[in-house]
């Protein structure tokens, strides 16, 4: 990831972030000029602020790596949130996802120039971990469409086991693990008192991550590679929410982009420079 793609990232990162803030600010500054919902109507929690949702993700990857390799596949899994999200509150959350599927494509082999002289066939399982906390403050103001804005940081843990199994050349288990920084925003507009709309941004500074290796001939096993120098991920939603006229109960569909991003893995063994997963799909 070059400095040129991480700038002009974070300006539109940014240029979000500012107009959110200011239609919410702009929105507050005229509630008592304009219509105003009923006040049980003013979060779109379930219970006091506090939601829990629960079920299952289907994701589409494809999982990148320089020197010609490259596999793509569904997984299938389950994923949980639960947090306290409510009108000029603190909000905190919690979040787990557990992904499994199967990946398929090719690895080459090339020449010194780059080109590709030879290709194999590769297909490898995926089992996919994350674990994830935020804390950060919610504005929404009472009128119009009720925007909402939960700027938040927060931390976790990834845990990714790809496994080789025929018809690839190799057969050697490759376990990433990492714990990251996140910052972001959560945020919601709701057109009736049935139906929310949201858009949330979540970026990631990965710290520290590991590559351990095992059933390799080649090396020792369980030997750990460092994962280069390239840090930054991120994830984008759009959560659409339909609510109950009960208030708490709903159905949510959250479609969503992910891009993870690794550095060069310094004596990896296969000499992978760099390796990116690009995930959509929803929960």
């Amino acid at each position: 990831m070059n400095a040129f793609y991480t700038s002009s990232f974070f300006c539109r990162f940014f240029k979000v972030f500012n107009g959110l803030v200011l239609l919410v600010l702009s929105c507050s500054a005229q509630e008592n000029n304009t219509y105003e919902f009923p006040e049980e109507n003013y979060s779109q929690s379930y219970c006091h602020g506090h939601r829990f949702l629960l079920g299952p993700e289907v994701v589409h990857a494809e999982r990148i790596r320089d020197f010609g390799c490259k596999q793509s596949g569904w997984l299938g899994g389950i994923r949980f949130i639960y947090e306290h999200r409510r009108r000029y509150c603190f909000y905190w959350g919690i979040e787990g996802a557990y992904s499994w599927g199967t990946y398929r494509g090719h690895t080459a082999k090339r020449d010194e120039n780059g080109n590709s002289i030879k290709t194999w066939p590769i297909k490898s399982k995926e089992k996919d971990g994350i674990i994830e906390g935020r804390f950060g403050y919610t504005f929404q103001c009472k009128n119009w469409w009720r925007p909402e804005f939960t700027p938040f940081i927060g931390g976790g843990y990834v845990r990714e086991l790809n496994i080789l199994t025929p018809p690839s050349v190799a057969g050697f288990h490759s376990k990433f693990t990492y714990g990251y920084i996140t910052a972001g925003f959560l945020s919601s507009i709701s057109p009736t008192q049935y139906l929310t709309l949201g858009l949330n941004v979540k970026v990631r500074y990965i710290m520290d991550p590991k590559c351990r290796v095992t059933h390799d001939p080649r090396q020792p096993d369980g030997v750990k590679f460092p994962m280069g120098d390239e840090n930054l991920q991120y994830r984008i939603e759009l959560p659409i929410s339909c609510i109950t006229s009960c208030k708490q109960w709903g159905v949510t569909s959250i479609p969503f982009y992910e891009h993870r991003y690794y550095g060069c893995k310094r004596f990896h063994p296969n000499d992978i420079p760099k390796f990116c997963y690009y995930n959509y799909g929803a929960t």
